[in-house]
C-alpha cells in the first residue's frame, strides 16, 4: 500500500498537491514546490485529532472457519466497541497491534489525543505495517483517512506505515514534544512532504 495524495485543501484557500516531482501548494494558478521554502510557521498548534474524517470500504465478513477472535475482532470494530477491541488486543497477541490501530485511528469512534499517541507510540516502537498484518488487510483494507497536519493543511490518504508515523509526529508536536516528533519524521523516508513537516518543526524550537 503506498501513501498517495493526488490534491487536497486547506480553508485558506491554498491547494496541495504531490508527485513524484515534489509535494505543491497552489493559490490563484500559481504552483510552487514546498521542498524549495524551507521553514514555515503556523500562528497556533491543533489541539484536537488530526483525524477528521474516514471512509470505509465495503468489509469482508470472516466466516465460520476463521479463528473466534477474527470473528469477534470484526464485530467489535462494527459496533464501535473500543472496549471490547481492547480486551481482545490484550488476549490473542496476533490481534493486539490491529486493535490498537482500530482504537487509534479511530475508525469506530473519537478518542482523545493522549490515547491516540499513547497507541500510535507502541505501534510505531512495534515496526507495526498494516500492508504485511492478516486481519487489517483480509478485513480492514481499502480504509482512507482525511487527516489536518500542521501548519493546517489537509490531506487523504490510505491507513500504511507512513501514516501512522505522521500522526505520531503530529501527536507529539500537539502535546508539546517537538523533539519526540522530529526524531519520528526522521525516521520516515524522505520526500518533500516529509521534508517540508520537519522544516516546520524545527522553525517551532
Amino acid at each position: 500500500m503506498g501513501f498517495k495524495v493526488p490534491s487536497f485543501g486547506s480553508s485558506r484557500g491554498f491547494k496541495f498537491s504531490a508527485s513524484t516531482s515534489g509535494f505543491f501548494v497552489s493559490a490563484g494558478g500559481r504552483s510552487v514546490n514546498l521542498a524549495s521554502l524551507g521553514q514555515f510557521r503556523a500562528p497556533t498548534r491543533y489541539r484536537q485529532s488530526p483525524i477528521r474524517s474516514v471512509e470505509p470500504p465495503s468489509r469482508r465478513q470472516p466466516n465460520g472457519l476463521a479463528p473466534s477472535w477474527q470473528r469477534a475482532a470484526f464485530k467489535a470494530v462494527s459496533n464501535g466497541d473500543q472496549s471490547a477491541m481492547a480486551k481482545i488486543g490484550s488476549r490473542h497477541a496476533a490481534a493486539r497491534n490491529a486493535m490498537l490501530l482500530l482504537q487509534m485511528i479511530p475508525l469506530v469512534g473519537d478518542t482523545d489525543g493522549p490515547t491516540q499517541l499513547e497507541f500510535g507510540r507502541e505501534l510505531w516502537a512495534s515496526g507495526y505495517d498494516p500492508a504485511g498484518e492478516e486481519y487489517f488487510t483480509t478485513y480492514e483494507a481499502g480504509y482512507t483517512v482525511e487527516v489536518t497536519w500542521s501548519p493546517g493543511f489537509t490531506s487523504t490518504g490510505p491507513i500504511n506505515r507512513f501514516m501512522i508515523g505522521m500522526l505520531v509526529a503530529e501527536l507529539e508536536f500537539q502535546m508539546g514534544n517537538i523533539q519526540q516528533a522530529i526524531a519520528v519524521v526522521g525516521e520516515l523516508p524522505l520526500n518533500s512532504a516529509t521534508r517540508s513537516f520537519r522544516a516546520y518543526l524545527l522553525g517551532q524550537i
